[in-house]
Order: C-alpha cells, then structure tokens, then sequence
C-alpha cells in the first residue's frame, strides 16, 4: 500500500493532536500537584537530615509526611471532581501497597543508617512512579527513573552529602517536574 504525502502528513498532524490532547489531561490531573507537594516535603525532609542530627529530623520527616498525606488526599478529591482516569480508583491503591511493601522490606533488611533507609524508601516510591507511568501517564516513568538514579549516585559516591544532595536534586527533580508539567502542558 502507497501512502501519499498529504495521507503521511495527515497522520503525523493527528497523532500531534492526540499528543497535545495527552499532555492537557495529565497537566490536568493531580500528577503535576502530587510531584510539587511531595517534591517540597522531600526537599524540607532531606535538608532537616542534613542540617540537624538525631530524633528532631525524624520529627520534622514524620509531620511533612503527615502534611503531605493530608494534602495529597484533598488534592486526590479535588482533581478527581475534574478528571476522570481509567483505573484511578484501583490506582489509588497503589501508594498503599508500595509504602507497606517498603516498610517491610526495612523491617527484614534492618539497615544501620538512616541513608540505607532513605534509599530504600526513594526506590519504592520512585517504583510507584514507573508503575504508574507505564499504567497512566509515561511522563512519571522518567521522573521516577531520573530520581531513582540521583538517589543512587547520591548514595554510593556522595554519602557524606546524601541528604543535601536528595534534598536539591530529587526534591528539586519532583518540583521541577510537576511545575513543567503545569505550564508547558496546560
């Protein structure tokens, strides 16, 4: 079968729509807002390990967390009133299980140091991304691979600076990336 020029270019035009009509909806959605939110709180949760020791970053990690859930459940409600995903309400599930499965493995791997923890942590989490890029939206694959391999760089050659490096670049990756997403995709 010959496809002639203008068919070709048809084609190419309808498959640019289709893209732009992707990124609207995702820009959209509460994948922009989530990477900003928890962008923030890693960013606030790795400089506190950084710049103070001991049970007082555990603290100030435990309450960003509990902000962050807090928002992320009224950002889940309020996106979810003006998008409507297939599979959302099974992939709600998905940070549930990918949070118990991490605390799990911690608990049977019982690292020694809080960088061993974070790393395994981050992974999880950045799984959680690539499981939902691959499902919903291809944008978060590259998130959650571009984080997971800072996380990895960070930690076997920059351990003394781990904390500050996850704080800038992962933290900064997730900010980054939900902001691009909002103003080059809207």
């Amino acid at each position: 079968m010959k496809v002639s020029r203008d068919d070709a270019q048809q084609a190419l035009d309808a498959i640019q729509q289709v893209t732009i009509h992707t990124r609207r909806v995702i820009a959209s959605g509460s994948s922009p807002y989530y990477m900003i939110l928890w962008g923030v709180i890693w960013f606030a949760g790795f400089l506190s390990d950084y710049f103070i020791t001991g049970i007082d970053a555990g603290w100030i990690w435990m309450g960003a967390a509990g902000i962050g859930t807090v928002l992320s459940i009224v950002i889940g409600f309020r996106t979810s009133l003006n998008v409507r995903l297939t599979g959302n309400k099974r992939m709600s599930i998905l940070p549930v299980v990918i949070i118990g499965y991490s605390l799990i493995v911690v608990w049977i791997s019982q690292p020694v140091t809080g960088e061993q923890i974070s790393v395994i942590i981050v992974l999880f989490a950045m799984l959680g991304y690539v499981i939902m890029g691959v499902l919903i939206e291809p944008v978060a694959i590259w998130v959650g691979l571009i984080t997971t391999a800072l996380a990895l760089i960070g930690y076997f050659l920059l351990l003394p600076y781990y904390n500050l490096w996850m704080a800038f670049l992962s933290g900064g990756t997730l900010v980054l990336g939900g902001c691009y997403i909002l103003r080059k995709w809207k």
